[in-house]
């Protein structure tokens, strides 16, 4: 999914698999996410997101939409860890 401002990845002229973990949501592409020089600052985004989707979710009971990379998805509030988990593997390419 492009970042409204550019559609392009923050460190390189990639416009293909780009993903919001850069600093600040900013776009990034799998390439330069899962190089050693960014892989950490993509797992840090992405974890401040997720911690944002958990905290408007807290309290909650039954199912909630949640958006990723992937699009949207119904979960179980119950399964909401391992969900993050998935896609925090898929988001990197660890899942396949």
């Amino acid at each position: 999914m492009p970042h409204p401002d550019t559609d392009k990845c923050t460190y390189c002229d990639n416009t293909e698999e780009l993903r919001p973990y850069a600093k600040g949501g900013a776009p990034i592409c799998y390439e330069c996410a899962s190089s050693p020089e960014h892989l950490e600052e993509a797992q840090e985004s992405f974890n401040v997101q997720l911690k944002a989707i958990e905290a408007m979710i807290e309290g909650n009971e039954g199912y909630v939409m949640v958006l990723s990379h992937r699009g949207v998805d119904a979960i179980r509030l119950a399964d909401i860890e391992d969900y993050a988990q998935e896609v925090a593997q898929d988001a990197l390419g660890e899942g396949e």
